[in-house]
């Protein structure tokens, strides 16, 4: 049986896999400013990270080193990652739900004006028919991936 762990920060992803008692890690090393968003494709060959330093960055896996790196034009406050219909969900710091083609990188969908706050988190639906973003002001908001289109005005009921 073997456990894998991701652990961030400080700019470096380190990967640790434990099988039959050996440890084996990865440091992944590239990012200017803490990691803040991990996801790992489901065959392990790729990781993709994203940071306060305002990048995207997706490594190989098996090589240990970083295959690309996409400026997002401001921090990137986590990520959500769905590989069936190869989006990438990321919230950005100043406001904005970005979602891309995890395969081209072109950008699928973008919100810019939907919170007066920070986006705290972000997810996808298994089979990317939906994504979801939260907010510090309370609200979730959710979004069909066919049509773009807000399911909705928002579900409001957490207070900070």
């Amino acid at each position: 049986m073997g456990e894998d762990s991701v652990r961030v920060g400080d700019g470096k992803v380190i990967v640790r896999q434990w099988e039959s008692s050996k440890l084996a890690a990865q440091v992944l090393d590239g990012h200017d400013d803490e990691v803040t968003g991990i996801a790992v494709r489901s065959d392990g060959g790729h990781i993709f990270s994203c940071s306060y330093d305002g990048t995207l960055r997706i490594w190989d896996a098996c090589t240990d080193t970083q295959t690309e790196e996409m400026s997002q034009g401001s921090a990137v406050y986590g990520m959500a990652l769905c590989e069936e219909n190869r989006m990438i969900a990321l919230e950005l710091g100043d406001g904005t739900l970005r979602v891309l083609d995890s395969v081209s990188k072109g950008v699928l969908f973008e919100d810019t004006a939907i919170y007066p706050r920070r986006i705290w988190s972000v997810s996808l639906c298994p089979n990317s028919s939906y994504v979801a973003a939260g907010s510090l002001d309370g609200t979730a908001r959710v979004w069909n991936t066919r049509t773009w289109a807000r399911v909705g005005n928002g579900f409001k009921g957490h207070e900070y």
